[in-house]
This record gives C-alpha cells, sequence and structure tokens, in this order.
C-alpha cells in the first residue's frame, strides 16, 4: 500500500511503471546492475527505453531519471517481507529501490516485476479511489 495521500496518483504511476516496462522490454535481453548494456535493459532500463530514451542519452551530464518517465516523485510501495537482504523488508521503499530490487538482487523477470506492479496498484484500489 501506498502511504502518500494521493493514492488514486500513486496507483496511476504504478500502471504506467508496469506498462513501460511490458513496452520496453519487448525483444530486450534482461540485466542487471545498469540500465543498457548492449541488447539489453534491466526493469528501470525498459521504462527509459519505453519513452524514447538510450544509453547514450541517459549517460547525459543533464539527464534526469525523474523528468524522463514525467515523475515528481516515486511512490513508496509496502515490501513484503521475505525480501533479505533488502533493508526495507517488511515496510515501505520508494517504488525505483523495489523493482531495482526484484531486477537485480532477486533475478525476477520483467513479467513478474510487472505482474507485482500490477498487483500492488490492484490493492490500492478502495471504494475511495475506484
Amino acid at each position: 500500500m501506498s502511504v502518500q495521500l494521493n493514492k488514486e496518483t500513486d496507483v496511476a504511476i504504478i500502471l504506467r511503471i508496469a506498462d513501460l516496462i511490458e513496452k520496453g522490454s519487448q525483444g530486450a535481453k534482461q540485466v542487471t546492475g545498469m540500465y543498457f548494456v548492449e541488447d539489453g535493459v534491466c526493469a528501470i532500463g525498459a521504462c527509459l527505453k519505453a519513452v524514447g530514451i538510450d544509453r547514450e542519452k541517459s549517460m547525459a551530464w543533464n539527464f534526469s531519471l525523474m523528468s524522463a518517465l514525467d515523475l515528481k516523485t516515486w511512490p513508496r510501495v509496502e515490501v513484503p517481507d521475505g525480501h533479505e537482504p533488502f533493508a526495507y523488508s517488511g515496510t515501505t521503499a520508494p517504488l525505483i529501490d523495489v523493482i531495482i530490487h526484484m531486477n537485480d538482487k532477486l533475478g525476477w523477470n520483467f513479467e513478474k516485476i510487472v505482474l507485482w506492479l500490477r498487483d500492488t496498484a490492484a490493492a490500492m484500489v478502495t471504494p475511495e479511489t475506484a
């Protein structure tokens, strides 16, 4: 669950990130530790690829991940227990940290990350936000 006040916005951001990962990962090898490596991307790199940012652009001195993805902030989400050694296990964390952890440390494939994002967004929808 998000701990921010605007759950509707958080849900929209989470679903947008899921869609971007799905779009940007098509035909790409999944990698860890870097946004881009030759023919591969990590989950965050897939988001960037989906909005037209390539490796070269992401390395520019004035590159901003937040601006590239048109975000003012990353929503905080609950991190399920059992995500050790992730420091946030059982608490909340910025969404970007959770995605990087799932990609790099847990070795989740793109599809599993996208599914988790969509499930997390669905769990945040309450009668007030529906």
